[in-house]
């Protein structure tokens, strides 16, 4: 199905395939911030290559929120800074080349390629890949689009596809994990630990197939962490800031396929909202012995 995409993508935009052990060039770190009030022309997740990452390194990709806000800039929300960030200015993806990218790691890949017209500041040049065949049409449809249009032009045009969308934009992240780097793994030893089923991204907690078991643990520093097969290392699922402003809330039995669930909420951040994650202990003591701990840890 991947080679059916890549074929369509080829024949949308005829662009060489480039290298896979090409380094992506380091950009601008200043990004401004995402203050759109409009809804987004399209929200989703993408994983993004880190700036002079392998793309053949698996754990150089990164999870990101990302949306390509009602102007027609790429955004993405910022675990680190808390807060909407411009990654790529509308201004700039005119003219812009999306290219497929082989070879990589992670699969429906693709390069992002601007011209910078300020001479002082370089070119743009992004790796992301998508998680599905589906994913990957939109996103580099979406893209190439927008790459098509006069600069001068695009905010009206991309404001005119979506002018009935005028409700305000509220950003909601379901993508908050943070790796844990080498030099800090003591500070995210267990203090406590034990399996917990959790619902995934968008699942339902009444569906059976959208929950999965993962080992979890309170680490020294007070936040909950776990071990991603999917990305073979350590993640920050919530820091210990996070707990500390969270609301735990028991489910009913009967209100969830899992027994002994629990939901965790972060309250909304200016315009940013957060997904609540679900989870489930093995039985009710198990459950106890959790909101224990995450009661510990917002009184301290």
């Amino acid at each position: 199905m991947a080679r059916s995409v890549a074929a369509s993508f080829r024949r949308r935009q005829e662009a060489p395939h480039l290298p896979v052990n090409e380094k992506v060039d380091r950009t601008t770190r200043n990004r401004i911030e995402d203050t759109s009030s409009k809804v987004p022309l399209y929200k989703g997740t993408l994983w993004k290559l880190n700036t002079d990452g392998d793309a053949k390194e698996k754990t150089h990709w990164l999870k990101r929120d990302m949306w390509v806000a009602f102007n027609g800039s790429l955004c993405y929300f910022s675990i680190k800074e808390n807060k909407r960030l411009v990654l790529v200015d509308g201004s700039k993806l005119a003219g812009a080349k999306v290219s497929p990218l082989t070879g990589a790691a992670r699969d429906f890949a693709f390069r992002l390629e601007c011209m910078n017209q300020d001479e002082h500041e370089k070119d743009v040049n992004l790796c992301f890949s998508a998680e599905s065949p589906e994913e990957f049409s939109k996103w580099t449809g979406l893209l190439i689009h927008s790459a098509n249009m006069d600069g001068a032009i695009q905010t009206m045009r991309l404001g005119g596809d979506v002018a009935a969308e005028i409700k305000q934009f509220r950003l909601n992240v379901k993508n908050r994990r943070i790796k844990v780097g080498e030099d800090k793994k003591d500070q995210f030893a267990p203090v406590f630990k034990a399996k917990l089923w959790k619902v995934k991204a968008e699942g339902d907690r009444k569906k059976e197939v959208d929950w999965f078991e993962r080992e979890m643990w309170i680490a020294k520093n007070g936040s909950l962490v776990y071990w991603s097969k999917k990305e073979d290392r350590e993640l920050v699922y919530y820091t210990s800031d996070d707990i500390a402003k969270a609301k735990i809330t028991l489910i009913p039995n009967d209100d969830s396929c899992k027994p002994w669930t629990f939901q965790v909420q972060l309250p909304p951040s200016g315009e940013v909202e957060f997904a609540s994650g679900e989870f489930a202990a093995e039985s009710e003591a198990m459950r106890d012995c959790w909101i224990e701990e995450f009661e510990k840890l917002q009184s301290s």
